[in-house]
């Protein structure tokens, strides 16, 4: 996963990150049915931020993962 801006490694002491999830936990749920597939792939995209999150964090600094819905990590 490449993005537009460019940090050093270990750039930063403390990180929010915040991923694109599935929704499954929105109420009212606007949209039902979601596959397994779809699922993965976003597991699959929340560990790619995590990853990348973690490559720019400075060791003992601060990550915090904030997200609506964590089972798209369960179903890898």
């Amino acid at each position: 996963m490449r993005n537009t801006f460019e940090y050093g490694e270990r750039s930063f002491d403390r990180i929010l990150l915040d991923p694109i999830c599935s929704g499954l936990g929105l109420r009212p749920r606007l949209r039902h049915g979601v596959t397994l597939p779809e699922l993965r792939k976003f597991a699959e995209y929340q560990r790619k931020l995590l990853s990348a999150a973690h490559s720019i964090l400075r060791p003992g600094g601060t990550l915090v993962y904030s997200t609506c819905t964590l089972s798209c990590l369960l179903y890898t």
